[in-house]
């Protein structure tokens, strides 16, 4: 008679792990998807869309009622006649208040191929109509640090995974802790600490939602959020191991002075 008991265990064994393995996926899935809510303009009355032709194309940031703060890959190149920022609306490409883009400041030391520099500020043609619903942001102090222990906010309109690859209608937020320095540079060769900072959620979570240009923000306190970057750049989207890269805007605080305060 042969003994089966031994390979019957194993079996069981090997079925068992397979069912742990299958629920942390399932539970990475829910955790990743319970972190991306709909959240409404009123809250995040900053926020605003970069649209190309008409088209949403990237997030951004309003820092006056008439400057906006947002990624340089996004406008350059781009005439800035075919340009226009909306503000005050939750929903992609309705409502608001839209007007076009007066001028374009772009980084002098801006890299197409690294993504270094990634920052432009635009001048807008006029001044938005102050509301509940605009209100500029503010921006971290180059003398404030960002903690490592910090919770990233990153909103917009962007695609929520890579299989999806379509831009949400509505304005949702997602939720992400900062990722060390040390971390980043092991997966982006040209991370550069001193201009760049990343937040991913389990080491993950490239910031989908905000397509690029907008921003990531950190609460200081119960009611103030600042910006601490601009989306730049990533891998996929919300993959493990794959944060994403933001500008960090401490390190640009000459530029953004020179040109979001001019008189």
């Amino acid at each position: 008679m042969i003994n089966l008991s031994g390979s019957k265990y194993k079996w069981q064994q090997n079925v068992y792990c397979m069912i742990k393995m299958w629920m942390k996926i399932l539970l990475l899935t829910i955790t990743a998807a319970a972190a991306i809510k709909e959240i409404d303009i009123e809250q995040y009355p900053f926020q605003v869309s970069l649209e190309k032709n008409g088209v949403h194309s990237c997030g951004g940031t309003l820092v006056r009622y008439h400057i906006v703060l947002t990624a340089e890959h996004c406008v350059h190149g781009f005439p800035k006649e075919n340009l226009q920022v909306r503000a005050g609306t939750s929903l992609r490409q309705k409502g608001g208040q839209v007007l076009r883009v007066n001028y374009v400041y772009e980084h002098p030391d801006y890299n197409p191929v690294t993504l270094e520099n990634d920052i432009a500020i635009l001048e807008l043609e006029t001044f938005f109509d102050i509301s509940p619903l605009v209100i500029p942001v503010n921006v971290l102090h180059k003398d404030n640090a960002v903690a490592d222990d910090a919770l990233g906010l990153v909103i917009g309109w962007g695609v929520s995974s890579s299989a999806d690859g379509n831009p949400t209608p509505n304005l949702k937020l997602v939720e992400m802790p900062k990722v060390s320095d040390d971390k980043c540079a092991e997966v982006y060769s040209n991370f550069n600490a001193t201009t760049m900072i990343c937040f991913g959620r389990n080491g993950g979570g490239e910031a989908c939602l905000s397509e690029t240009g907008g921003p990531i923000l950190v609460r200081r306190m119960k009611h103030i959020m600042e910006q601490v970057g601009i989306a730049s750049y990533g891998i996929g989207c919300g993959e493990i191991g794959k944060p994403g890269v933001f500008t960090r805007v401490t390190a640009f605080h000459d530029f953004i002075e020179k040109y979001a305060w001019r008189p």
